[in-house]
């Protein structure tokens, strides 16, 4: 993929994004903790996605205390790739983020 057609597919992604969610953005890359894990309970939630017409993917999740408050995000743009791979990297990069934290 060229630089041209990644900023195209990025801007598309962020258009159905934000006409879908335009109360809560979540950050590209990684969001900072607002707290430390040690020694709490935690909830790690994830989700892979693919479009359907061209086959990009990507995977995002989002950590969350016990009583369901924001802790950290992430997203990850996969490329090409089938919806279970979408679904297993979301995990791979939920628990290592978690792992690095």
């Amino acid at each position: 993929m060229n630089p041209n057609e990644i900023l195209k597919v990025s801007f598309s992604w962020a258009i159905q994004y934000t006409s879908i969610n335009k109360t809560a953005l979540m950050s590209s890359s990684i969001i900072q903790p607002q707290q430390n894990l040690l020694g709490m309970g935690f909830f790690l939630n994830i989700d892979g996605v693919v479009e359907r017409v061209t086959g990009l993917s990507a995977a995002g999740g989002v950590v969350r205390d016990e009583i369901g408050k924001w802790i950290l995000g992430c997203n990850l743009f996969l490329g090409k790739c089938s919806a279970f791979d979408a679904e297993l990297w979301g995990i791979l990069d939920g628990l290592l983020l978690l792992q690095k934290q």
